[in-house]
């Protein structure tokens, strides 16, 4: 009780961030529901009193632990609630999820199939029956009167240097073979092109410099892939706002910004300090402002420093280090000024000095990049990653297969498609019925070619073009009409 009686809490980071002790990532939380439901008889009876229903979706994706605990809770309840589970477990493209879903678990559970595809066109659903017929045999069917469309497969050897022409060109060939002219319309939300990295984004868009410098910090790069560094969200989510509205005079947006970001020429003292005219000091600092955002070249440290110069934005605590340091005294001492200096946005967050080194770095580079970035984070360009497309739909889909690019280690589409053997330890897996890469791959390779509606087209950097071909069509993913040898 003496324990109970002194007040505690605990700060929620999703992302895994926060060094301090009382912080719980969401691996925590999960790790604790599991736990609890299985252990605490009062949560199972909480859970079975308030939800006597309950559908988990994406199920085949959801963590490991929290399915198998309301596995046993459906055993140790079965008269008293009743659990769903949605989804394809040849969609499973986490590393976090149930492997036995489908297979072996749960058991004695009623189980639905979905054979009707009311998606995509028959070709598009003939090439998923196919891709799953090397794991589960499952078959799906088209509409009725639904149209054949379009599957083709673009081959390239590895070293191709400006895919973003070479890639361009595909599109224009697509709109030879389908009559849809929309292919080379980067605009539309009804087409998409899936990467299987961020990075190969940001190659293609214009902000691999910066992505690149940011990246050299693994805490950054797990954090600005998902959008939610809080220092690039300062740059895209208020600054870059900021300068757009200040080269277009857009004062009303301009004055809006700076209120919601609590700028700290807009404070009472402030304000009071300047009673003839209050913004006269705001004017003089978005002035400034303008003039540096007018060079589109200006880089990040140009936009910080001006920042910081007049105090027009409040500055993130770990880019404080980058601009120079503000001395009260000096400013309380010219009536008028500010005498808020730099306000820091709170953080509990320790010191990593691999951030202060990337930051270093990308403040360097070019500002306007963070356009493109934006761009690409807020979904509003056509390209996607293969895993992040998952559940989504569209009329016509572009698959980059690149490992070479990539970089990664989880999937292989050189392996998949024969152009590389796999390694001794893979093989190992395999042979003792462990999941491997080629396992994984062939899910993100189904997931992404489901995503089209109408027509396909996977765009294929390999190392050996001529087996890549022959596994294609001895595999039947492809007729060999379909496959087309590319060169730019």
């Amino acid at each position: 009780m003496e324990w109970l009686s002194e007040p505690r809490s605990f700060i929620y980071d999703p992302d895994g961030v926060n060094s301090s002790q009382n912080s719980l990532s969401h691996a925590d939380v999960l790790k604790i529901f599991s736990n609890f439901l299985t252990t605490k008889p009062m949560m199972a009876e909480v859970i079975v009193n308030k939800f006597p229903f309950i559908f988990i979706d994406e199920s085949q994706d959801c963590n490991k632990g929290v399915v198998n605990a309301f596995f046993d809770l459906k055993d140790a309840k079965s008269d008293r609630i009743v659990i769903g589970l949605f989804g394809d477990t040849m969609q499973r493209i986490f590393g976090g999820g149930e492997p036995e879903l489908g297979n072996t678990k749960p058991n004695g559970w009623i189980t639905f199939d979905k054979k009707m595809n009311h998606r995509s066109v028959r070709r598009i659903v003939g090439l998923g029956n196919q891709i799953r017929n090397e794991y589960d045999k499952r078959i799906q069917y088209a509409r009725d009167g639904a149209a054949e469309g379009y599957v083709r497969y673009f081959l390239l050897p590895h070293g191709v240097s400006d895919k973003n022409n070479v890639e361009a060109e595909i599109r224009e060939t697509m709109v030879e073979i389908t009559g849809d002219t929309d292919w080379t319309d980067t605009q539309s939300k009804e087409t998409a092109i899936l990467l299987l990295e961020h990075k190969m984004a940001g190659r293609r868009l214009g902000f691999d410099d910066l992505w690149d410098k940011l990246s050299k910090s693994n805490k950054i790069k797990d954090q600005i892939s998902e959008g939610e560094n809080t220092e690039l969200n300062f740059f895209s989510g208020v600054v870059f706002p900021l300068a757009e509205a200040s080269q277009e005079e857009r004062r009303s947006e301009l004055m809006s910004i700076l209120r919601e970001s609590k700028s700290p020429l807009l404070e009472a003292s402030v304000l009071d300090a300047n009673k003839e005219d209050p913004l006269a000091l705001a004017r003089v600092a978005e002035h400034a402002f303008r003039e540096v955002v007018s060079n589109d070249k200006a880089s990040f440290r140009a936009i910080l420093e001006v920042l910081a110069e007049h105090k027009l934005l409040r500055i993130p605590e770990k880019l404080q280090s980058f601009v120079p340091a503000s001395e009260e005294s000096q400013v309380e001492s010219r009536p008028g000024q500010a005498r808020a200096i730099l306000e820091v946005e709170e953080e509990t967050e320790e010191r990593d000095d691999s951030e202060i080194s990337a930051w270093a770095e990308a403040l360097e580079t070019d500002f306007f990049q963070i356009r493109n970035y934006k761009d690409y984070i807020d979904e509003n360009s056509i390209f996607r990653t293969h895993q992040g497309v998952k559940g989504n739909e569209f009329q016509r889909v572009m698959v980059i297969m690149d490992d070479d690019e990539a970089g990664g280690f989880l999937f292989s589409y050189e392996q998949y498609f024969g152009a590389k053997e796999l390694s001794r330890s893979s093989q190992k897996k395999r042979d003792e019925g462990e999941e491997t890469g080629l396992d994984r791959t062939r899910r993100l390779f189904y997931v992404t070619s489901t995503r089209a509606k109408n027509s396909l087209a996977h765009v294929i950097y390999t190392s050996d073009v001529t087996t890549v071909k022959e596994s294609l069509i001895d595999r039947r993913l492809a007729r060999e009409s379909e496959i087309i040898e590319f060169s730019s």
